[in-house]
């Protein structure tokens, strides 16, 4: 059972509480979903389940908070892990190890597991999250998505009998979102208490015993997936849809204006080819998605047509002229997977050149003063965001802009992505996110 009781909690140097008066109890054999909207303090509940809070983070934390029974302010850190798994908003944050096979085997050595024991766990949850064909690679090469698979691997390999999951689903393709809803399902039915921080709702339909819409750090309503939708809290409170009625498909366009490649060849060092005489056209006025599955090479094609990997052979034309793919990093605006990757400045307004009118679309502006690394993971999405379209680029290459963001603020970039394929700009979005496919893309390419 994981228990909070009369929560209420403070970051260090803040003025007003992250979050206040949670009380609430995930079962055994129950799975609890927490939504609402970015930075309305549920990665902060997430810390404090598994006692990051207060343990590492300081802060003032008032209430009680209790895993298997156990209150948390009573035992180490350590103590706590063994019982609460936990799978962190960015995966790298909890690699330990360079390479798939030792990051999954990591905790059960340092458990003193035998190691026939070991290598036979490894394999089995290696096959069930399909990792068996990267388990010899370096964790640094693995797309965001196979990074997540890992992690969610390692974690559920240990059996923790409660589940702490941070936007588990928010780099994962739809098929591989779908396992993972299935599993959710398994661990609920073997007694697992499993509490999850996501916006995206739909996936957890008929799985999610109870969901917690937040507000301004507290829960506003606890209701049944289904009274989400009834009760209009979607529009309300800026959630996702906790539906996806539509079918996929995908274009093969034939534009001949916009950004074109052709004859493209690509592997990393002597690992199969990724790319062999690939070609694809991205067309001008237009938002493209593009979809494939974790490892697919999505991000690497961004990466080489923006000169940050270096093709075999290919050719990169755009608008009817053929550039090197460096010369086209110039005409670019490229947002990657990893936000704190893209923030250099002191303050949020210098991340865009000074444009409070662009802070003020992307519902920023109240932070222009503030570091931008003190923002939320969608608050942060948003920025990096921003700061691509301030730099006015005739192509705009966005690596999953939306995995964390709710309902409002994904309208927001949909709507401001639009604006700018209005005026003629190229945009790129790989993504495997169904909803802002569905709502803003005119093209659906595949790889």
């Amino acid at each position: 059972m994981i228990s909070f009781e009369n929560i209420s909690y403070k970051y260090p140097f803040s003025g007003k509480f992250a979050v206040k008066n949670i009380n609430f109890k995930v079962k055994p054999g129950e799975v609890y979903l927490i939504t609402g909207e970015s930075g309305c303090g549920k990665s902060t509940l997430a810390k404090i389940a598994n006692g990051l809070i207060p343990h590492y983070l300081n802060g003032t934390l008032t209430g009680k908070v209790s895993n298997l029974g156990i209150y948390n302010s009573a035992v180490s850190l350590t103590d706590i892990s063994n019982r609460a798994g936990t799978l962190f908003q960015d995966p790298e944050q909890q690699f330990f190890c360079t390479d798939v096979y030792s990051e999954m085997a990591f905790a059960h050595e340092v458990k003193q597991k035998s190691v026939k024991d070991i290598q036979d766990t490894v394999a089995a949850y290696a096959d069930k999250f399909e990792l068996t064909d990267i388990l010899d690679s370096s964790v640094f090469t693995l797309s965001e998505g196979e990074k997540q698979k890992v992690a969610l691997a390692s974690v559920l390999s240990l059996e923790p009998k409660c589940l702490i999951l941070d936007e588990p689903t928010a780099n994962l393709s739809p098929e591989a979102t779908e396992m993972l809803a299935r599993q959710i399902e398994q661990l609920k039915k073997d007694g697992f208490a499993v509490m999850i921080v996501d916006h995206r709702l739909y996936w957890l339909e008929g799985i999610a015993d109870k969901v917690l819409i937040m507000k301004d750090g507290e829960i506003k309503h606890a209701v049944s997936h289904e009274d989400i939708t009834k009760n209009n809290f979607n529009e309300k409170y800026g959630l996702r849809l906790t539906r996806l009625d539509f079918a996929r498909k995908y274009d093969k366009n034939t534009a001949k204006e916009g950004l074109k490649v052709t004859g493209l060849n690509f592997a990393y060092g002597k690992k199969p080819a990724i790319f062999e005489n690939f070609g694809m056209i991205f067309p001008k006025g237009k938002i493209s998605s593009l979809s494939g599955a974790n490892g697919a090479g999505k991000t690497t094609l961004s990466r080489l047509i923006t000169g940050l990997l270096k093709p075999k052979s290919g050719t990169f034309e755009l608008n009817g002229k053929i550039y090197k793919p460096k010369e086209l990093l110039k005409k670019s605006g490229l947002v990657l997977q990893n936000m704190d990757h893209q923030l250099y400045a002191e303050k949020v307004i210098e991340e865009v050149d000074g444009k409070i009118e662009l802070l003020k679309k992307m519902r920023l502006e109240s932070f222009a003063t503030r570091h931008p690394h003190s923002l939320s993971g969608g608050q942060k999405q948003r920025l990096v965001i921003a700061a691509a379209v301030a730099k006015d680029p005739e192509i705009i290459i966005l690596d999953e802009p939306t995995s964390g963001l709710d309902g409002r603020n994904m309208k927001i970039i949909g709507q401001i992505l639009k604006e700018e394929a209005d005026r003629g700009k190229i945009i790129v979005v790989i993504t495997h996110d169904l909803e802002f496919i569905n709502l803003y893309c005119d093209f659906q390419l595949r790889i």
